[in-house]
C-alpha cells in the first residue's frame, strides 16, 4: 500500500510540473522591449512588415533617407487593429513617396467583399507616433468593402496615436465599387440582383479615422480628395451608393472612445496647428466633409487653418443628410480657438433629397457645432457658398446650425447664392413633375443667416461681426427648445386648437409630427419647436432685412430686441483685433 502511494505521489508530482512548465511558457513576456531600428533604405522599411503588434511597441525607428517606393504598387503596412505598427517611426525631415492603384472592377459579387478594408502608407497603427516626416501620396482605389479607412499616413489609428510634424501631399481618389448580389437560377444560370450592399467610407490626406487618444500637432496637408463617385455617375452606379462618408484634408473621422454627454467632460483629442490646402470633392448618401476635419467628437485645440485657394474648390454633394465646412463639416463637443476658413467656393448639391427626411447643414467654417462646443477669435472668408435645391437647408457664414454652442469673437465675408445666381427671396419655388404634381404652386425656404443657418437651444453669439450676404442678418432660424405634445384627433382635437389654447404666440414656434400615430386611440404626437429672440450682444454688419428701427428678420418674425447694426467701421475693428490675435 505504501508504495503504490508513493507511486501516486510521484505522479502527482511529475503532473505538477509539467502544469508548471507549460504554464511559465504560455505566461511568458514575448515583448522584445526598447530597441532602435534605422531604415535606410526601401528594403529597411519593408522590415517594419516583420515588427507589428503589441510585442513591437517600444521600438523606436528612425528614417534616414529619403525613400521612393512609387516602383511598384504599394502594400500598406498592418491590416487590424492587432497587426498594426505600434511603435515610434522618426523622419526626420525625410519624405517618403509611394502609390497604390487598383483598378475598379467592372463586377464585384457582394459575397467577396471584406467587412473592413485599410488603406495607406499604413493601413492600421495602435499606439504609435508618427513624427518629422513628409509623404507624397497617389492613391487612386475603389470603394470596395463594407467599411474603408483610407489616409496618406494611415487608413486607421487607435490608442495612444500622435502625428507631430506632419506634412502630406499628393492626391487620394477612392471610387464607388460596382457590387452586386449574384445568385444561381434553377438553370444553373448566373443571376445578377439589382440592388447592392452597404457601404462605409473614411477618408484623410493624414488619417481617414482615429479613435482613442489622439495628438494632431504641426500637421499640414495639400492633398486633393476625391471620394464617392463613379466615373459617369454623380452620386451612384445602379447598384451602389457610399451610404455613409466622412472625409476631411487632415482626418476623416476623430472621436474618443467615450462619447457620454455633458460639460464636465474632458476631450482627449488635441489638435493643434493643422492647415489644410487642396482641392475636395465628396459624394455619398448621409456626408460629413470638411477641409481639415469630417467628423469629430470630444475635440480641443488651437490654431486651425483651412485656406483653400483660388485654383481650388470644396464640391459636396449629397443625398439625405449633409454637413460640410471649409474647416470641418461636423464637431460635437469641441473647444477650439484661432480658426481661420477662407475657399473661393463651397459649392453644395442636393441629389434626390427626401424632403422633410433630408438635412443639410452647410457652413462657412463649420457645417454642424454641437453640444457644449465654442470656438472663439474665427475668421470665415468664403466668396461665395452655392446652394443646390433642398428642403431643410440651413447655411451660415460661420456655422450652419449651432445645436446647444456658442461663437465668440468670430468675422465673417462672403455670400449666399442658389444654383451661381442670387436671389431676393427666401421663398423658392420647387416643381413636382416627378410626380404629377407640376400645376401645383409649391415652395420650400433656404434658411441661411449671415452668421448662422440655425440657432437651437441655449447658444451664444457673443462680439460677432458679419459682412456674409445672406437672408437673414444673423440666423435664417431659431429655436430655443422642443417639447412633445400628444393630439387626440380621434376625439376631434386639432392642432390649430391645441395651439390656440395653449397660450403661445402666434409665429413663435413650429409644429412637426413625431412619430407615427398610436392606430387605436388615433393618438398623434407631435413636436412643438419654440422660436426665441436672439442675444442682444450680437451684432454684425450686413442685414439685407434692415429698417430704419434696426429691426432684424429671423425666419419670417421682426424682433425689436436691441440688436443693433452697426457700420463697416465695427466688422473692420473687429477682425483686425481677432487678425492680432491669431497672428
Amino acid at each position: 500500500m505504501k508504495k503504490r502511494v508513493t507511486a501516486i505521489s510521484a505522479l502527482i508530482i511529475v503532473v505538477a510540473l509539467a502544469a508548471a512548465l507549460v504554464a511559465c511558457v504560455d505566461d511568458k513576456d514575448t515583448n522584445v522591449g526598447p530597441f532602435t531600428y534605422d531604415i535606410g533604405s526601401a528594403e529597411d522599411f519593408e522590415g517594419l512588415r516583420s515588427k507589428l503588434g503589441a510585442d513591437y511597441d517600444q521600438g523606436v525607428y528612425n528614417l534616414n533617407a529619403d525613400l521612393d517606393l512609387t516602383g511598384s504598387e504599394w502594400t500598406p503596412i498592418g491590416d487590424s487593429v492587432t497587426n498594426a505598427f505600434t511603435g515610434k517611426l522618426n523622419g526626420n525631415g525625410h519624405t517618403i513617396r509611394y502609390s497604390i492603384t487598383r483598378e475598379t472592377p467592372e463586377h464585384t459579387d457582394v459575397n467577396a467583399v471584406a467587412e473592413e478594408v485599410f488603406t495607406g502608407l499604413f493601413g492600421a497603427i495602435s499606439g504609435a507616433e508618427i513624427s518629422n516626416l513628409n509623404i507624397v501620396v497617389d492613391i487612386d482605389v475603389p470603394i470596395e468593402g463594407e467599411t474603408v479607412y483610407v489616409g496618406g499616413v494611415a487608413g486607421y489609428s487607435y490608442g495612444d496615436v500622435k502625428f507631430v510634424n506632419v506634412n502630406v501631399t499628393g492626391g487620394i481618389r477612392a471610387d464607388i465599387a460596382d457590387i452586386r448580389v449574384t445568385t444561381v437560377g434553377e438553370d444553373g444560370g448566373s443571376n445578377t440582383e439589382t440592388y447592392g450592399m452597404y457601404m462605409t467610407a473614411h477618408v484623410g490626406g493624414v488619417t481617414g479615422y482615429a479613435i482613442g487618444n489622439v495628438l494632431l500637432e504641426n500637421v499640414a496637408s495639400a492633398v486633393d480628395l476625391d471620394v464617392g463617385k463613379m466615373d459617369g455617375y454623380a452620386v451612384s452606379n445602379d447598384y451602389c451608393r457610399v451610404n455613409e462618408v466622412t472625409a476631411g484634408g487632415i482626418a476623416g473621422t476623430l472621436r474618443t472612445v467615450d462619447l457620454s454627454s455633458g460639460v464636465s467632460n474632458k476631450t482627449s483629442i488635441k489638435v493643434n496647428s493643422l492647415k489644410y490646402s487642396g482641392d475636395i470633392s465628396v459624394y455619398g448618401a448621409t456626408v460629413n466633409a470638411g477641409g481639415l476635419i469630417g467628423l469629430g467628437y470630444r475635440i480641443s485645440g488651437e490654431d486651425l487653418r483651412a485656406e483653400i485657394s483660388d485654383y481650388d474648390a470644396m464640391f459636396v454633394n449629397g443625398v439625405n443628410r449633409l454637413n460640410a465646412g471649409v474647416v470641418a463639416g461636423m464637431l460635437d463637443r469641441a473647444d477650439i480657438s484661432r480658426i481661420v476658413a477662407s475657399a473661393p467656393l463651397l459649392e453644395i448639391r442636393i441629389a434626390n433629397g427626401r424632403g422633410d427626411q433630408s438635412s443639410y447643414n452647410v457652413g462657412g467654417t463649420i457645417g454642424y457645432l454641437s453640444n457644449y462646443s465654442k470656438i472663439d477669435k474665427v475668421l470665415s472668408d468664403v466668396d461665395v457658398i452655392d446652394m443646390g435645391r433642398s428642403i431643410n437647408n440651413y447655411t451660415g457664414g460661420i456655422v450652419g446650425m449651432l445645436h446647444f454652442s456658442d461663437i465668440v469673437d468670430a468675422a465673417a465675408s462672403g455670400e449666399i447664392k442658389y444654383e451661381g445666381v442670387e436671389l431676393a427671396s427666401t421663398r423658392i419655388p420647387i416643381s413636382f413633375s416627378s410626380d404629377g404634381r407640376q400645376n401645383r404652386e409649391n415652395y420650400y425656404y433656404i434658411y441661411s443667416g449671415g452668421v448662422l443657418g440655425k440657432l437651437y437651444g441655449g447658444s451664444r453669439l457673443d462680439n460677432v461681426a458679419t459682412e456674409f450676404k445672406a437672408y437673414q442678418g444673423i440666423a435664417g432660424e431659431a429655436m430655443n427648445g422642443a417639447e412633445i405634445v400628444v393630439i387626440k384627433e380621434n376625439d376631434g382635437e386639432t392642432v390649430e386648437a391645441w395651439l390656440a389654447a395653449s397660450g403661445y404666440e402666434r409665429g413663435m414656434y413650429v409644429v412637426e409630427k413625431s412619430g407615427a400615430k398610436d392606430p387605436e386611440s388615433g393618438e398623434q404626437k407631435y413636436k412643438l419647436t419654440h422660436k426665441f429672440n436672439v442675444s442682444d450682444n450680437v451684432w454684425f454688419a450686413y442685414d439685407r432685412a434692415r429698417s430704419d428701427t434696426e429691426k432684424v428678420n429671423v425666419s419670417g418674425v421682426d424682433y425689436v430686441n436691441g440688436i443693433g447694426v452697426r457700420d463697416d467701421t465695427h466688422y473692420a475693428e473687429l477682425r483686425a483685433e481677432i487678425e492680432l490675435e491669431i497672428g
